[in-house]
Parts: structure tokens; C-alpha cells; sequence
């Protein structure tokens, strides 16, 4: 048994949201579930990127986090293919990543990678990017719910660590060469 965690939880209850909203049937036309307090709240926590997609990859809805992070405007990104929006087009091979993820997570296979977005500025960073497919009351699939966390300064510290570990192992035979040579030399003297 492993917990849920708390995206996939509140994601599951989306279907009845939309319901109470009176967008159930209408999910691309009025993504709008702001009626809810507790679902932006959850939605626009600071941690971690998230966003809607349509079963075709467009997207949706965007959190604010994931727009800041970026420096994207809702219009920059909302509306488009997921894969084309502004972090991700930069890189041919992430475009192609995150379409296969789109594809998969349309299809009811989830994933999660690690994968390069970028900055406005044009800086570019790491993300483990979630994709997973929400399903409705019967079980039908209706979105795909994208999760994202900024793993770059984690990447960076997995390489210095990595970096360390190559010196410290240098050091060790350094250390093993100059005690058998030490003997050796006295030996000469």
C-alpha cells in the first residue's frame, strides 16, 4: 500500500467538480473550476507545476507557478498542443518527448520523466514531469492532469556530489600508491 499523492487525489474528484460546475459536458469549452476554493488553492500551491489537458494535448489550464517559473503569459501557452508550448519548444528532442508522453497518457498509460524545459530568457532547466489520464464517475477518460517540479539545482547538486565522489576515489589510490611506494623508497635511503 502506498499513499495517493495529493494531485492524483484531488484529480479524481475533478469529475464531480466539473459537474457542480455545469461543465461536465463541456470540458474544453469552460476548463473554468475556480468555483471551487479548495481546488485552486490546491491547484495554485508554489511547489509544483501543473496543467489540463484536453484528451488531444491541448492545453487547458495552467497553475500560476508553472507560468511564473517560465516567465509565459496564460496566452503564450493555453490553447496549444502541450509539446508546443513555450517550455518545451526549444528542443526538437523534448517536443518529441513530451508528445509521446502526451500520447501515451491519452491512451491510459501514465509517466513520469525527466525531462529539459526552458525559460522565457531562453535558460533551460530540468523538470520531472507527471502525465496521468483523469477519468469521470463511469470511467471514461476526460483529461490528462500534467504535474512538473524544477529538479535542476537537485541535478546539479546529484553531479557535484558524483564529481566528489571520482575525487575522493583519485584521492583513495593516490593515498595507496604513496604508501607502497613509501616503503620502497625508505628501503633505498
Amino acid at each position: 500500500d502506498h499513499p495517493v499523492p495529493p494531485l492524483i487525489e484531488a484529480c479524481r474528484t475533478v469529475p464531480s467538480l466539473l459537474a457542480r460546475a455545469g461543465v461536465r459536458d463541456s470540458l474544453e469549452a469552460s476548463f473554468d473550476l475556480s468555483s471551487d476554493a479548495r481546488y485552486r488553492a490546491f491547484f495554485e500551491q508554489d511547489s509544483q507545476f501543473a496543467g489540463f489537458l484536453n484528451l488531444n494535448g491541448v492545453l487547458l489550464e495552467a497553475n500560476t507557478s508553472s507560468l511564473h517559473a517560465g516567465g509565459y503569459t496564460r496566452e503564450q501557452v493555453i490553447g496549444l498542443q502541450f509539446w508546443q508550448c513555450a517550455w518545451f519548444r526549444l528542443s526538437e528532442d523534448v517536443i518529441r518527448t513530451v508528445r509521446q508522453a502526451v500520447e501515451a497518457a491519452a491512451a491510459g498509460v501514465p509517466s513520469t520523466q525527466e525531462i529539459q524545459f526552458f525559460l522565457a530568457s531562453g535558460a533551460q532547466r530540468v523538470a520531472r514531469l507527471t502525465l496521468f489520464t483523469v477519468y469521470d464517475d463511469s470511467g471514461a477518460p476526460r483529461f490528462i492532469a500534467a504535474t512538473g517540479t524544477d529538479i535542476t539545482t537537485q541535478k546539479a547538486v546529484e553531479r557535484e556530489l558524483v564529481e566528489l565522489a571520482d575525487t575522493a576515489e583519485h584521492i583513495v589510490r593516490i593515498d595507496r600508491k604513496k604508501t607502497e611506494f613509501l616503503p620502497v623508497v625508505a628501503h633505498e635511503l
